[in-house]
Formats: structure tokens, sequence, C-alpha cells
């Protein structure tokens, strides 16, 4: 399941999810946490995707919207989620959909991809699952990493 928030991280996270799921053999569930419709006509042909849209900033909070589907499906391999570089004082002050949802404790484990195109650190979230942060350059040479690191 690849969460796709506005903005350039949103875009990268699309790119790690199609790659991922080429890899894994699956099934592609997009949650577009958008404003606007995602726009299909560049999505592959070859693979299965499920688009779950949300109907506008009235529709239920987006971090609710992406834990309702992973909780909804038994298939989701783990979450795939675009994330900016921010500073702790940000983190703390402002938060975001993809800090929140780095922090969820459903189990499912989270890849972050990094739009600003720096390497981050792993980032272990609430310590379930881990998470692995690459950037959206890795992601596209590498094939996506599937190890989990903690």
């Amino acid at each position: 399941m690849t969460a796709i928030a506005e903005g350039s991280e949103g875009d990268h996270a699309l790119a790690a999810g199609i790659t991922e799921t080429r890899l894994l053999g699956t099934d592609l569930v997009l949650v577009n946490l958008r404003l606007q419709p995602l726009d299909d006509s560049s999505l592959p042909d070859d693979l299965e995707i499920t688009i779950v849209e949300r109907n506008g900033p009235s529709d239920r909070d987006p971090v609710d919207a992406v834990l309702a589907e992973i909780d909804a499906r038994s298939n989701i391999h783990r979450l795939i989620i675009g994330m900016r570089r921010r500073s702790p004082v940000g983190k703390a002050l402002l938060g975001s959909i993809s800090q929140r949802l780095l922090g969820a404790s459903d189990g499912t484990p989270r890849y972050c991809v990094d739009a600003a195109g720096g390497r981050g650190s792993p980032d272990t979230g609430s310590g379930r699952g881990g998470s692995s942060v690459m950037t959206a350059t890795e992601v596209e040479l590498s094939g996506f990493d599937h190890g989990v690191s903690g």
C-alpha cells in the first residue's frame, strides 16, 4: 500500500510503490491523500492497481483513512510513504501525515522514501515492523530494499 500525499513526497512514494509492487508481484493499493483526484493516466497498465480516493478535506482524517484501509485488507505487506526532512522542532510543533503514519501502531512495516534527495537514517517509528528510508533515486536504481532495518 502506498499513501500518496501532496507534493514531491507523494510522487516519490508512488514511484517506490510501483517498483515494490513489481518486485513482490502483488497488487498495488494507492490511498490518495491529495485534495484532488489522482491522475491515473500515467499509471502502468501491467499492474493491478486499486485507488482509494478521499472526498476532500471534510472526509475522515488522512491517517485514519490509511489505517482503515490497512485494517480492511489482509494482504498489505507494507506501507510506503514519502517523507521530507524536518528539524526535530518542526516535527514536534507541526507534525505531518507522514510522521503520524510512521508512528501509528498497527504492525505494518513502513518504508519511507526521502523526497528531498538525501538519504535519511532508518527510523523505526513506534518500534514495530521497522522502516527503511531511501531516496527516490535509490529506489529506482536498487529495486527497493526488502530488508527491514531497525
